[in-house]
């Protein structure tokens, strides 16, 4: 039986306000002996564009971020509610 092993890793990070687009990057692992003229292994890539707010002038503020779930929150629901497929974060 194959073993299938799976790595990821999550970075955070601070910024001061503003939008940034950010990357995030899926590949398949490199096997450390691989065969002679094998394929590259597959990778994908996903930019968003994250707006961050300025919490540090006296209002409260919500991030792209939140409005990005709330929107997915709302498809999702209406999905269910017409026999759609299940989703998740």
């Amino acid at each position: 039986m194959n073993e299938i092993i799976i790595q990821i890793s999550l970075r955070s990070f601070t910024v001061a306000a503003g939008s940034y687009d950010v990357f995030v990057i899926a590949k398949e692992p490199t096997p450390e002996k691989a065969p002679k003229n094998a394929p590259a292994p597959k990778a994908s890539f996903l930019k968003q564009t994250v707006v961050v707010p300025d919490f540090w002038n006296g209002d409260l503020s919500t991030s792209s971020v939140k409005d990005a779930m709330d929107a997915h929150d709302k498809a999702l629901g209406a999905a269910k509610q017409s026999g759609g497929t299940k989703s998740s974060y």
